[in-house]
This record gives structure tokens, C-alpha cells and sequence, in this order.
């Protein structure tokens, strides 16, 4: 494997470590606020939607700039998100410090186009793969140590976040090598029209895109809700949830980084896709129905494989297609569109939860198993 690849998958680890942190911790400190399941949906949709507006601006910085300056601004900016929740004392602190972060939290896009500016082929796809994994890891340690931080001072997470992200910003400048030239000759549009409608005029392109949006709106309707559905149906507390996260990401780094790149030597990705859909509807089917810890556990194991393979196998095949030149663009609009799925997930997921817990589980299986039936 490439010196660089290896680099750059340990920036990401270090990243998601951080972000990993706060999951288990944030609708509790919502909570504290007597904010209502759809008030922490908006909390997390505050995110996602500025992460929708900042994703391809941060694309196009960084194949007009270099990736490298980009990744380090941006990870400074999710430092100061962090401290500020970690300082806060009332919920619309809250939501500034998530606006912040998602500002600058686009930068996965251009994680990706430094992966696509070094491999080609199927070796990106299972490269991608191995930035899920990153992810996967940094899930691992990251709701883990949350919880338990959490659980002794729920500030005491988002102060080693903002350390953490710090250190990143730090250790990229110093180590990561820059794989673009500074190209100031080079268009800049805070919203490229030419490259959307390039997007949605390729066929193949605009159902990968549309898809993977659809997808994760689908996935996200849980983000704001999970936490309070483990503490309404068995009283579980931050500590346990980080626990659960924790084994979600363990399962999801062996599906990225062992399974996918197996799978994809076997099979068609739109095969490869498919699958992951069908294991993504039947897991919140068992959200649904299933009313014992076990059972979630189980259904935690099934959705950990279905997103694992299905996320980088989707923007593998958006990057094929892609111009070499406008990866970073072309992933930053991607993005941008799953962002703005992530957006309104969560509002949907906190609107639901308010009629019946189970029902935003039953509803995202039932979209999961419409999109694998039109693969």
C-alpha cells in the first residue's frame, strides 16, 4: 500500500475518533435543556445542513489549493466546535458550535479525492473501502470513550475532541504530502451550476447520486432518536450507548476493511450494492419489532455490514465516473447531497418518534427495501 494511503487513512481515524466521541453524549446534553426528540433532530439536522452548503466549496478549495491546507483549516474549525459545546450553558450555544463543525465538516469529500488522486480502478474502490474502515475504527474508540468520559463529565468528550482534532490539523500539515498543484488560474463558484448539471445530465451519475442521498436519508431518520429509543426501551444510559456504537464500529471496520475488498473481487459493485440494501432494511426491521437488547445487538451486527459495504462502494463508483480533475468538485456535490439527506433525516426521525418510537425504524426499512428492488 502507498506511503501516502496510509497517512491519509490514519488523519481520517484520528477524525472520526473525535466525532466518534460525542454520539453517545449529545441528545443527553440536549436532554439536560428539556430539548424534545424533535428539537435534537433539528440539533443534528444543524449540522448536516451546513455540511450540505460548505462540501463542494471545500472541494473546489482543495482542487484549486491543494487537499492539504483544506483538511488542516477545516479540522481547526471542528476543534472550535467542540470546545464550545464542551463550554456551553444553554441549548443555542449548542447549535452554533454544531453549525461551526459542519461548516468545515465537508472535508471527507476531499479525504476521498486524495484517495482518487492516488489509485485507480478497483484498487479505489477497495481503497475506499479501507477509509470506511478508518471510520469503522475511529467508531470503535470513539463512542467507547465517549460513554465513559461522558459518564464522569459529559464535557470531559468534547474537550479531548477539540485536542484531538488539533493534533489532527497538526499531524497533516507536518507528515501528509500534497498530492494537487496550486492551480490559482482555476475556476472558483460558490455553486458550480455547470458541474450540477453535468451531475444530473450523466444518467449513471445522477442515480448514484440520488441513490446514495436517498439511502442515507433513510439511515439518518435514527441519528437523533437512537440514544433516547436505548434509554425509553431499556433505560440504557451514555455509557451503554457509547458501548453499543462502539460494536456497531467494530463490525464496520472488518465489513470495510476485510469483506468489501473480497466481495469486490467476486462480485458486480451494483451487485455488491443491492445486498447492502437489503441487510440495511432488514436490520431496522429488527429495530422495529425487536423489543429485547439482543435482538438490537443483532440488528446493531446486520446494519454495521450493510452500511459498511454499501457507503464506499457507492462513492467508489461516483469517483470512476468522475473526471480525474474534478474529483474533489464532483465528491464535494456527492457529499453535499448526503449531507442534505442527513439534513432532513433527523427532523423526519424526531417528527416520527413522537407518534411511536418504532415508527421511524419501520419506515427507513421499508425506503431501504424500495431502493434495493431499483438497483
Amino acid at each position: 500500500m502507498k506511503k501516502e494511503l496510509w497517512l491519509i487513512l490514519l488523519v481520517v481515524f484520528i477524525g472520526l475518533l473525535g466525532f466518534g466521541i460525542v454520539i453517545p453524549t449529545l441528545p443527553f446534553i440536549a436532554l439536560k435543556y428539556q430539548a424534545s426528540p424533535f428539537v435534537i433532530g433539528l440539533l443534528m439536522a444543524s449540522y448536516s445542513l451546513f455540511q450540505f452548503l460548505a462540501a463542494p466549496i471545500l472541494g473546489q478549495l482543495s482542487d484549486k489549493y491543494g487537499r492539504k491546507p483544506v483538511l488542516a483549516i477545516s479540522l481547526l474549525g471542528s476543534a472550535l466546535g467542540y470546545f464550545l459545546i464542551a463550554v456551553a450553558n444553554n441549548l443555542w450555544l449548542i447549535f452554533v458550535s454544531r453549525i461551526i463543525d459542519g461548516i468545515t465538516g465537508g472535508n471527507i469529500s476531499v479525504a476521498q479525492a486524495y484517495i482518487a488522486d492516488i489509485t485507480q480502478g478497483k484498487e479505489r474502490t477497495k481503497a475506499m473501502g479501507l477509509i470506511g474502515m478508518a471510520f469503522g475504527l475511529g467508531f470503535i474508540l470513539g463512542p467507547f470513550v465517549g460513554g465513559v468520559l461522558g459518564n464522569y463529565n459529559l464535557a470531559l468528550p468534547y474537550i479531548f475532541a477539540a485536542a484531538l482534532a488539533l493534533l489532527n490539523s497538526v499531524f497533516i500539515m507536518a507528515i501528509l504530502p500534497e498530492t494537487r498543484k496550486i492551480n490559482r488560474q482555476q475556476k472558483f463558484n460558490l455553486v458550480d451550476w455547470q458541474t450540477l448539471r453535468k451531475v444530473f445530465q450523466d444518467p449513471w451519475l445522477r442515480r448514484l447520486v440520488l441513490l446514495f442521498s436517498c439511502a442515507l436519508l433513510a439511515l439518518s431518520l435514527m441519528q437523533g432518536i437512537f440514544a433516547l429509543y436505548a434509554k425509553d426501551m431499556f433505560a440504557w444510559n451514555q455509557k451503554q450507548v457509547g458501548y453499543f456504537f462502539a460494536y456497531i464500529g467494530l463490525v464496520g471496520a472488518v465489513a470495510q476493511g476485510y469483506l468489501l475488498r473480497r466481495l469486490v473481487d467476486r462480485f458486480r459493485e451494483t451487485r455488491i450494492v443491492k445486498g447492502s440494501l437489503l441487510a440495511l432494511a432488514s436490520a431496522f426491521v429488527i429495530y422495529a419489532f425487536g423489543a429485547q437488547p439482543l435482538a438490537f445487538y443483532f440488528g446493531g451486527f446486520v446494519l454495521a455490514l450493510g452500511r459498511g459495504i454499501f457507503n464506499p462502494t457507492v462513492q467508489a463508483l461516483i469517483s470512476k465516473r468522475a473526471r480525474e480533475s474534478e474529483q474533489g468538485l464532483v465528491l464535494g456535490v456527492s457529499q453535499s447531497f448526503s449531507s442534505l439527506a442527513r439534513t432532513f433525516g433527523p427532523i423526519i426521525g424526531g417528527f416520527l418518534y413522537g407518534f411511536a418510537p418504532q415508527l421511524p425504524f419501520g419506515v427507513s426499512g421499508l425506503a431501504l427495501f424500495v431502493l434495493a428492488i431499483f438497483v
